[in-house]
């Protein structure tokens, strides 16, 4: 099938790859104890399923499932996050919230044939508790980045499982886009895999990792991320103007992410 042209990078959401996914992350501070979240998630899907008689996860949704299964069932062992030489001294966000600021140890943004690839650490001047309580309040997601129109959670067949529909409005230049993303998201105590259906997305691929690691007084939040769009960009434009839109909705919601977590 060919893919369809939209001017410059508009759909590109690269405020999806940062806030789930949106997108997006944690399961809870005791090793095997669900997430809170996780479990209003479960009552809502439930209320909503009695509501509309909607389905639950379907066949296509458990095999991504599984795959995301098979991904955890390695361990929590992080993955390869060290910061390049190449990026010196962490660079400093300070914002509106005064002597609170994030740390950006590290971001990569690298394209081969429209497939981009993504990699950030940071470090949330917050509790563990906190971060992954916010990260994986679905249906709260619009909180932490203006750019998600709204997000909801389709079903949640375990309290570590759920299906999340998310509307995001992506801007370059003078072009914006409303885009739809749905992912099937697994997490563990302290990792998150999120897989998107492309059948149901405005995306040919995509997948999403979050790793929290406490670390005295903070918590450092190592992201990565590959992302096919279902549509096409322009050669020379679109990565540079993609890593631009990245790093400003990085900013945004790093400040919106550490606001809340001061608030709680």
């Amino acid at each position: 099938m060919r893919k369809r042209s939209l001017p410059l990078i508009t759909v590109l959401s690269y405020s999806l790859l940062l806030s789930s996914t949106a997108h997006t992350a944690q399961a809870e501070t005791a090793t095997n104890t669900p997430l809170r979240s996780h479990q209003q998630a479960l009552q809502a899907s439930r209320a909503q399923r009695a509501k509309t008689g909607g389905p639950t996860l379907d066949a296509e949704a458990r095999t991504v499932m599984q795959r995301a299964a098979e991904d955890l069932a390695v361990g929590e062992q992080a993955p390869d996050f060290s910061l390049p030489s190449a990026f010196g001294e962490p660079m400093r966000l300070a914002d509106a919230l005064g002597a609170r600021t994030a740390e950006v140890l590290m971001l990569q943004i690298s394209e081969s044939d429209q497939q981009y690839r993504i990699r950030a650490s940071f470090l949330v001047d917050a509790p563990l508790a906190v971060v992954h309580a916010l990260l994986t309040d679905y249906e709260q997601l619009p909180r932490l980045s203006p750019s998600i129109l709204e997000s909801e959670v389709v079903a949640a067949p375990t309290p570590t499982q759920a299906r999340v529909r998310t509307r995001i409005r992506a801007c370059v230049l003078i072009y914006c886009q409303t885009l739809r993303r749905v992912e099937e998201v697994r997490a563990s105590p302290r990792r998150l895999v999120a897989v998107i259906i492309p059948e149901q997305s405005d995306f040919a691929a995509g997948r999403t990792e979050w790793l929290l690691t406490p670390q005295e007084d903070s918590v450092r939040v190592d992201y990565r991320a590959q992302l096919e769009p279902g549509f096409q960009l322009f050669p020379l434009l679109g990565p540079a103007l993609m890593k631009a839109g990245l790093e400003r909705e990085l900013r945004t919601f790093l400040g919106q992410l550490q606001a809340r977590a001061a608030s709680m």
